[in-house]
């Protein structure tokens, strides 16, 4: 039980590191855009956890369960090394998204949601380099912020070196179906009858200091959730065109006599 329990510490220490990268991107979000939340309740930092569990249980989920799973011995050497690589594909994602928005928040003044993809298109390509150009600034910064990360993984590693003695699958199992339970519970954002939603940001603070609330990744995963409005079709197009059309061709006869009549309204 000793070193399934360092294990569970491990993972707890990781993920915590997770919370701790959304809680920076937050803070770096609202130091770049603090003129639009002038009245922001440090509130926002504690709430904003719950909607962050959300997006750590989607982006780390691999992770978490590679962490767990019971048939793995804890010192395999490709073990740690893949953990390492889940863990910074989720950290990485998680901090470019929230980036995207310390940035573009001043141009759509919300935070990101799938439509922006849509919106972006082919421009969105054409468009980098500039972006790059005039926010040269945030490279550095990005990069000072995953080192960090990755120093404090590396800290993880360290106070945690597990070791397994004796068999006790039983213990892991079970320990493997809580931590899966745990986790689904996480992405919903909590036991409430339906998952945490967009619209829930309401209830933590004032409307317009949600966009500091949520995260990005948040805003995405929820958006891409949306099933975008079909356009309905009662007639097939070619039985309507036979019905109605609005292109009139007027074919008239005679001279034409210069009696219309124009109106101008100023």
């Amino acid at each position: 039980m000793k070193e399934e329990k360092k294990n569970i510490q491990q993972l707890l220490l990781r993920l915590g590191i997770a919370f701790l990268m959304f809680s920076a991107s937050r803070l770096l979000f609202l130091i770049f855009n603090k003129s639009y939340f002038p009245n922001i309740n440090i509130n926002v930092f504690f709430y904003g956890l719950r909607f962050d569990l959300v997006a750590v249980c989607y982006l780390f989920a691999p992770f978490i369960l590679l962490h767990v799973i019971p048939f793995i011995k804890y010192e395999y050497a490709w073990r740690e090394k893949a953990l390492r690589v889940l863990f910074h594909i989720g950290s990485l994602t998680g901090l470019f998204l929230n980036f995207i928005d310390v940035i573009y928040y001043n141009f759509i003044f919300k935070r990101s949601t799938f439509d922006l993809f849509d919106a972006l298109g082919d421009d969105g390509v054409r468009l980098l380099p500039t972006f790059i150009k005039d926010f040269w600034y945030m490279i550095p910064i990005y990069i000072g912020i995953v080192l960090g990360i990755d120093f404090l993984y590396k800290k993880t590693v360290k106070l945690c070196s597990i070791k397994t003695t004796k068999k006790q699958l039983v213990i892991k199992f079970s320990l493997f179906i809580i931590v899966v339970l745990f986790t689904i519970i996480g992405a919903r954002g909590g036991t409430q009858l339906k998952p945490l939603s967009i619209p829930d940001g309401g209830k933590y603070t004032k409307a317009e200091n949600i966009p500091v609330l949520f995260n990005t990744t948040f805003t995405l995963l929820l958006s891409i959730q949306i099933n975008a409005q079909s356009e309905l079709l009662y007639f097939d197009p070619e039985v309507v065109k036979e019905l109605y059309t609005p292109i009139q061709k007027i074919e008239g006869k005679g001279k034409f006599k210069g009696k219309n009549i124009v109106r101008g309204v100023f």
